[in-house]
């Protein structure tokens, strides 16, 4: 578990503002009956396709209450959820109400309108369980049945006005329950990547647990199992093909006096196997509340490929009830901000991957330019911590070689408002090719992508090892600024001192002033820093400039030259950061180098 941190300096100190271990993600849920935690999300249905019942189930399904069409309709019905809250990218479930003997629709479609695009399940059958069993007994609730158009559960960009739409082609009864929206992965217990093993277990409801924020209004019960019936949880299947994904899994159960006190929670993932020991007569905190669904409980982060499973293995000492568990990417407990850390590796089907996708505060995917060049997540060598993912650059011929990304407001994070970019970086190539203007390196700001350095640039941060045909600075590190021209000449950069060392993580930092044309800039590795105050863009405008630009150029096709990019934060300053604006407006200059 990976903790953020974000530093100033003040009169030559550096000073730790703030630190932020990881919090789990966000889970909205929007009723036929009870209402929503989303405040402004709504349910109808549509009256001009028949008429519609609220029944009472005592107990047996969320909130008490289903909505179902009535007999005698003569046109395919609708019941609309409608989603108010922030923009995310989100995974959907749906439910229902199956009953053993009333019609229901066999050719249910659900569809998740989002802001850019649609997720959509055909050919749900209303007359069965999320996991395709027969329902236990009428207006049971059917678990929460994901939204995904294949085997893999699919997350989708959410945001105010995108809708969750329930329909049918057959004309029979439709069926509405809760909908739950996560910025997690859920995997229900009523799931069809669930299994029991021994058929030891058996859906079961209970009336204590349908509360809001509480997923046990379906959950499986084992009341005497053996060493060997064994409930499992498919994770790879839920994941989907591909290279495998470093993820937070976190269980819940449900709890009560007569449960087995030594579960084995057995964790399968690509670095082997993990065993947890779980007491299923307390909760998650560790507390005694039975018959009151745990909560979540954190088993730790793993990365899971398609042979992944969770096996729940009783030890024979007492009941044992599995209910949903959690598989999230963690996230910055900033008070506001968001992330790229490469956690989701190589695809472009989830927001935190290479070359990735939109959402979450990036407006787009990952965008290369390059003249050739492998870019590949990997955990061979990381940045961070052991097999943490990180972005691996390296070039096969000589030119640009550049990863680009935009971002937008999110989060609190505001392009036009001051706000903090912060990332880690190595030289992974052989510093010896280094030796000619272009051999570059560059990252920097601009309100479009760009395919390398010119003066229309908002901030920039450069190493050249050779300063060619211009009077520049030579064999190291230097901020650009422009408060004299946008020239590009040794008068408008800012040496740092600080040179190029392969195999050496180089932390940066810059914090935008936009409305001003300002900047702060940090750079600081294992042994010395540098921090420059009241830098002015190189292009002296105000405005919005949010592509992010991250490389360099190689000069020779034969060159080793190559570099490694992870934990991009784009973070709001606490308030004790103000000594950054401060001292930006006096121009201050503070070189720092660790003993």
């Amino acid at each position: 578990m990976r903790t953020h941190q974000l530093f100033v300096f003040y009169a030559g100190v550096l000073i730790l503002l703030l630190t932020t271990p990881a919090v789990h993600g966000t889970i909205y849920y929007i009723d036929d009956s009870s209402g929503t935690n989303a405040p402004g999300s709504t349910f109808a249905v549509d009256p001009t396709t028949g008429s519609w019942t609220v029944q009472t189930t005592a107990g047996y399904t969320y909130g008490n209450y289903y909505t179902y069409e009535n007999i005698g309709i003569t046109v395919p019905g609708t019941a609309t959820y409608t989603f108010s809250g922030p923009t995310d990218t989100y995974y959907a479930y749906a439910s229902w109400s199956p009953p053993v003997t009333a019609s229901r629709t066999q050719t249910g479609i659900i569809t998740v309108n989002g802001t850019s695009g649609t997720v959509a399940a055909t050919g749900i059958n209303h007359k069965l369980l999320a996991d395709g069993s027969a329902s236990a007994g009428d207006g049971r609730g059917s678990g929460f049945f994901p939204i995904t158009s294949g085997t893999a559960y699919q997350a989708i960009e959410l945001g105010t006005g995108s809708t969750i739409v329930y329909s049918d082609l057959d004309n029979d009864r439709l069926s509405a329950d809760v909908v739950v929206l996560s910025t997690d992965l859920l995997i229900d217990d009523i799931s069809t990547l669930t299994t029991d093993v021994n058929s030891a277990y058996v859906v079961t409801w209970n009336m204590y647990t349908n509360n809001v924020g509480e997923y046990s209004y379906g959950y499986h019960y084992a009341a005497a199992p053996g060493t060997d019936d064994i409930f499992e949880y498919d994770l790879g299947a839920a994941l989907g093909a591909g290279p495998a994904q470093k993820k937070d899994l976190r269980v819940s159960w449900l709890p009560s006096n007569s449960r087995d006190q030594n579960v084995t929670y057995r964790v399968t993932h690509a670095g082997g196997v993990t065993d947890f020991t779980v007491n299923q007569r307390h909760n998650a905190a560790g507390d005694t509340v039975p018959l009151v669904w745990s909560g979540f409980r954190t088993l730790g982060m793993f990365e899971f490929d398609a042979s992944s499973k969770l096996e729940v293995i009783p030890s024979g000492s007492g009941a044992v009830a599995p209910d949903t568990i959690a598989l999230g990417s963690v996230v910055p407990r900033n008070r506001s901000g968001f992330v790229a850390d490469f956690d989701d590796c190589n695809t472009s089907s989830e927001v935190d991957g290479f070359p990735g996708m939109a959402g979450k505060g990036w407006a787009t995917a990952w965008s290369p330019y390059d003249t050739g060049s492998t870019r590949l997540v990997t955990t061979v060598d990381p940045i961070e911590g052991p097999s943490d993912p990180y972005l691996s650059l390296t070039a096969t011929t000589n030119g640009n070689h550049m990863v680009r990304r935009q971002y937008q407001e999110y989060g609190g994070v505001d392009p036009a408002k001051r706000h903090f970019i912060r990332w880690k970086w190595r030289f992974d190539g052989d510093i010896d090719d280094m030796n000619n203007f272009a051999d570059r390196i560059h990252f920097f700001g601009n309100n479009t992508a760009k395919d390398g350095t010119d003066a229309s640039l908002s901030w920039l941060i450069s190493f050249t090892p050779d300063s060619g045909s211009y009077t520049i600075p030579e064999g190291e590190w230097w901020f650009f600024d422009g408060a004299n021209s946008s020239s590009y000449n040794e008068a408008n950069m800012v040496p740092t001192g600080m040179g190029l060392v392969a195999d050496t993580v180089y932390d940066f930092q810059v914090e935008i002033f936009p409305q001003e044309g300002k900047y702060n800039a940090r750079i600081s590795n294992e042994s010395e820093s540098f921090a420059a105050f009241g830098l002015t863009f190189r292009n002296r405008s105000t405005g919005v400039y949010d592509w992010l630009h991250f490389g360099g150029l190689s000069s020779l096709a034969g060159d080793n030259w190559a570099f490694s990019l992870d934990s991009i934060e784009m973070l709001v300053p606490e308030p004790a950061s103000m000594v950054l604006l401060l001292l930006g407006g006096l121009g201050v200059l503070v070189h720092r180098r660790r003993r």
